[in-house]
């Protein structure tokens, strides 16, 4: 989404934060090692909402194709296992 809405190079999605929301238990779980911006957590916390940290880590893999361009670019998640890398074709 931070690609295709607002413009964001990969790489840079990439290392933003992931807040997970459910809706029961009503809770917004953030990494430990990856948080919210201080100024998101608390503004959510003032609507109520609980949030939580999360030792837990998400892994993502972006693949977009560049309409201009036509070139199809991708990138590891940086959070995945220093073994571990992208497969494709």
């Amino acid at each position: 989404m931070m690609r295709l809405w607002f413009g964001i190079d990969i790489g840079n999605a990439l290392m933003m934060s992931r807040p997970h929301h459910t809706l029961f238990p009503n809770v917004i779980s953030e990494e430990t090692s990856f948080p919210l911006k201080e100024f998101i957590s608390e503004g959510l916390k003032k609507k109520k909402h609980t949030v939580k940290r999360n030792k837990e880590r998400t892994v993502c893999q972006i693949i977009y194709k560049d309409n201009e361009s036509g070139k199809i670019h991708s990138k590891t998640d940086p959070r995945r296992a220093k073994n571990e890398k992208t497969d494709g074709y």
